[in-house]
């Protein structure tokens, strides 16, 4: 019998009480905006924008977290450090260009403990006062993913992608302490947290594991001081990511999505999906392929992403607008010899057999290319005959769209920038596709799978424990639209911007029929 979406939440509250799991026994994406993980679906510092970021710590425990930045292109670890958030803290920073330098970096003024030291630190280049610590091409410049096509491995390719942040341990007793501000809004003892892990790690009974519950939350706002614009979007909030300590060392690449319910032995992970008000329960177990990840990329994945677009006004005022699509799981699934080299010199291996399902091709210079299906409506449902458009210019060979990279911009009506090799208007992408929809305004959806024939097929994530697959890709995003003036009769610039979430569907199916 089919549950409906009350009944399954019964269950799982009753299973709760008796002891059979409850819901921070798997992870899930938080509505409410609260998680131990959170994803930052896009920062720029192209075209004038400098991205501002948040997190903030409602828990009365003090926890240490793993901020990370990654470039759009494929997922390459740019930069990551140690937060120590005292209780009911709040931490700070901005992520722009390098002045004088192609790469971006991120700054802060905030007085949270960051291991190493970022605001004040003198080994850092300094500009305007503030120190500013420099993004970094270790993890790609030198890697060739065919002997033909060395990788490409400027500094510049920085400058946009995605933020994860991930808890690693609730922090208690003397270490509690060291992190907590005192009366002068500064941590008591920051560099006896720095000491303690160059002296051979964190002191004993300083952490505790975390609780499963969703304690942090965050924001990011995308500037652009020129033009006079903010746009400002709520981090993705994952839930019941783990119970045992993530605190690795500074310096080291881990904690990662796949340590997702890392429980020491147990290699398995549960993710709780709704899906039409159905609680469906899904597990994984890793049996070497970062089969783990594929709880997060349950709570992503959809065939569709769904939005509005404008491109309307008049002779002196017009809309542009522009989606952002990233794919946080991606580099799991689609990285044949990423070689990554950690604290300790051991050299990694992402995926040795990739690619993995739901992706269809390893990464190469070109990108991993999924191909997707464009619709576009109007705002009384007119949509072109045959209901598809192509972005612009055309793919060679075969006439299907495509998105290639991790943090990705589909443009509408900016067929002249790609054109001209410009980057996109808003957010000054360099990866970006283009779509010239036949309306100035409506909605649109983007469809991933490959047409065949008269079929339409949708990829799909490997079979849960249970045998449930989820169709389509993990995805996440926004559309940012911008309306633009110049100056009005006035005298005065007015510029206009806005930023909303995309819309997504889940698609779950088990044999012959939908996951119950």
């Amino acid at each position: 019998m089919k549950k409906n979406g009350l009944t399954s939440a019964v269950i799982a509250g009753i299973a709760g009480v008796a002891g059979f799991g409850s819901i921070a026994d798997a992870v899930n994406l938080n509505p409410d905006g609260l998680g131990q993980v959170l994803i930052y679906p896009y920062y720029t510092t192209r075209a004038g924008n400098d991205t501002l970021i948040s997190v903030v710590n409602t828990s009365d425990t003090a926890k240490a977290v793993k901020v990370r930045f990654l470039e759009g292109r494929n997922s390459r670890e740019v930069l990551d450090f140690h937060l120590y958030l005292s209780a009911y803290d709040v931490w700070t920073g901005g992520i722009v260009k390098v002045p004088g330098q192609d790469g971006a970096g991120v700054y802060t003024t905030d007085n949270s403990c960051t291991v190493p030291q970022i605001n004040g630190n003198p080994e850092l280049p300094v500009f305007g006062g503030v120190s500013i610590a420099p993004f970094v091409e270790y993890a790609y410049a030198d890697l060739d993913h065919t002997p033909a096509a060395p990788h490409l491995g400027s500094i510049e390719r920085t400058r946009e992608g995605y933020i994860e942040i991930i808890e690693m341990a609730n922090i208690i007793g003397t270490a509690a302490a060291w992190v907590t501000h005192n009366a002068s809004g500064v941590p008591a003892n920051c560099a006896a947290a720095r000491a303690a892990w160059l002296g051979g790690g964190w002191p004993p009974g300083g952490e505790a594991a975390p609780s499963g519950q969703g304690e942090l939350f965050g924001n990011a706002m995308i500037v652009n001081a020129a033009r006079g614009t903010i746009a400002g979007y709520a981090a993705d909030a994952i839930e019941g990511f783990n119970y045992t300590s993530l605190h690795f060392p500074p310096g080291d690449i881990e904690p990662n999505l796949n340590h997702v319910n890392d429980m020491g032995t147990t290699a398995q992970a549960t993710a709780y999906v709704f899906e039409f008000g159905n609680l469906i329960t899904s597990t994984y177990v890793d049996a070497g392929d970062f089969e783990k990840v594929d709880a997060i990329s349950a709570l992503y994945a959809t065939p569709r992403v769904i939005n509005e677009y404008y491109l309307d006004g008049n002779d002196t005022v017009r809309g542009s607008t522009e989606w952002v699509i990233t794919f946080p799981t991606k580099r799991f699934y689609v990285d044949d010899n990423d070689y990554i080299i950690d604290s300790s010199g051991t050299i990694g291996v992402y995926s040795p057999n990739a690619p993995l399902p739901p992706f269809s091709n390893p990464f190469r210079n070109n990108g991993s290319c999924e191909n997707i299906r464009v619709r576009v409506y109007d705002r009384e449902e007119a949509t072109p005959q045959g209901g598809g458009l192509f972005f612009s210019p055309p793919r060679p060979g075969t006439p299907q769209n495509a998105l290639c990279w991790e943090a990705q911009v589909v443009t509408f009506g900016q067929g002249e920038n790609v054109t001209a090799g410009n980057p996109s208007d808003i957010l000054g992408s360099t990866y970006f596709q283009n779509i010239n929809p036949p309306f100035e305004a409506g909605w649109a959806s983007l469809e991933f799978g490959t047409q065949s024939g008269g079929s339409f097929n949708v990829p799909e994530l490997r079979p849960s424990d249970e045998g449930n697959v989820f169709r389509g890709l993990p995805v996440t995003g926004f559309f940012a639209t911008n309306y633009d003036n110049g100056v009005n009769d006035s005298g005065v610039l007015a510029n206009y911007t806005a930023l909303f979430r995309h819309r997504t569907v889940r698609d779950c199916v088990n044999g012959v029929d939908v996951c119950s």
